[in-house]
């Protein structure tokens, strides 16, 4: 039997993703504001980390116009 995953949204790419093994979760995560961030990819963890505020918005608006 499978377990199943939280799902994320990656704010960079805007990608669904589960949250990573162990051995990737400091690779692939980040925490911005006491809140906690799954990406796809170091590259994606990155870019993230370099402007958190920008693909925070742009998370807000992708949820805003998935939802309307």
């Amino acid at each position: 039997m499978k377990s199943k995953k939280s799902k994320h949204i990656d704010p960079v790419c805007l990608m669904e993703v589960e949250i990573p093994e162990t051995d990737e979760l400091e690779l692939k995560s980040a925490t911005y504001k006491g809140n906690k961030y799954y990406f796809c990819s170091p590259f994606c963890t990155a870019a993230f980390i370099n402007s958190p505020s920008r693909f925070i918005e742009r998370l807000k608006q992708f949820d805003t116009d998935k939802m309307g």
